[in-house]
């Protein structure tokens, strides 16, 4: 009965979904957010910017706030970061990496992306190329007007979206197993200096 209950929880925990909300703007005062959530609203997590008050963060889990602390990474941490950042290098690895940020990118696209406002740069060409830049995306929700005699850029934007913790496990379990990676985190687990695997 417990294990039964353990599977169901668990179940709920990845089908869950993860929304996410962004929202900007910048003209006179710039305000900034990102808001996550999950468990239908039991956890929610905030990230704001104000150009007035700075930056704010606050983490609520069943209604209540709590804080985090960053630890200092010691030396021992940014020696595993510098042995593994080597091993990115390596073409077969990339090929894999590309491919699960794709998929992942694939998963987390948003549902609502807004983007209103005016652009002008330093000078009129650049602000032609910045625009026909934008124009390539191709969104209709995407409405940028070009100011050709004033440096500026003013604007709003949203984004909505979400994702399944289960389908995002899937698919890094699936990147950690294939071949390239699999041996070097195993490497990387046992910490030898041994650059090369077999492919």
């Amino acid at each position: 009965m417990t294990l039964l209950i353990f599977i169901l929880m668990l179940a709920l925990l990845l089908s869950a979904p993860i929304k996410y909300c962004i929202v900007g703007q910048k003209q006179v005062m710039s305000f900034g957010k990102i808001k996550v959530s999950w468990l239908w609203g039991y956890v929610k997590a905030f990230y704001i910017y104000d150009s007035q008050t700075g930056f704010n963060s606050d983490i609520k889990l069943l209604g209540k706030s709590i804080s985090f602390s960053r630890r200092k990474e010691n030396a021992d941490a940014s020696k595993k970061k510098r042995f593994a950042i080597e091993y990115f290098m390596d073409t077969a690895l990339l090929k894999k990496v590309i491919h699960f940020l794709k998929e992942t990118i694939n998963h987390i696209k948003p549902q609502t992306f807004v983007v209103h406002g005016k652009i002008g740069l330093d000078n009129p060409y650049d602000t032609a190329i910045a625009i026909g830049i934008i124009s390539m995306i191709n969104l209709p929700s995407v409405n940028i007007q070009p100011i050709f005699d004033e440096e500026i850029i003013e604007g709003h934007l949203k984004i909505q979206g979400k994702m399944i913790i289960g389908m995002l496990l899937m698919l890094f379990i699936k990147f950690l197993i294939a071949k390239p990676v699999r041996n070097i985190v195993i490497k990387l687990i046992k910490n030898k200096g041994d650059k090369s695997y077999v492919h």
